[in-house]
């Protein structure tokens, strides 16, 4: 992602880019936004509203986000947290992510306790 972030703000390629990493940097560029130092991931419905979704990076960070969004509601089901989840945020392959949480979860509560309770949940990714 750095790539893109750097295309994003400047319009220029990371030094000594091949050209097929370009045209993916491009194409990623396109769906992604900086507002306020922070980077987002737009997309626009089939009523033409748009939606913009954080880019988390941080993987402390992502399990955080799973928790408050799922152990501290209630428990719900994938469905329900993938909705969630992907109403606010984004990171690649994020809905295998929230898929296998309840493995993690489960090697956690082997473990004794919560993932990281240091991490604070809405401390955003600057950019």
């Amino acid at each position: 992602m750095e790539g893109v972030i750097t295309y994003i703000k400047s319009g220029k390629y990371p030094p000594s880019t091949p050209e097929n990493e370009k045209r993916r940097i491009r194409k990623l560029a396109k769906s992604f936004i900086i507002e306020d130092g922070k980077l987002y991931r737009y997309k626009k419905s089939k009523l033409g509203d748009i939606s913009k979704t954080l880019f988390i990076k941080d993987e402390k960070e992502k399990f955080k986000i799973l928790e408050e969004y799922h152990d501290n509601n209630e428990h719900r089901g994938v469905v329900a947290v993938l909705k969630l989840v992907g109403s606010r945020y984004y990171w690649p392959e994020w809905t295998v992510f929230v898929r296998n949480y309840r493995v993690y979860r489960a090697s956690s509560a082997r473990r004794g306790g919560s993932l990281y309770k240091d991490v604070v949940v809405h401390k955003q990714w600057q950019v």
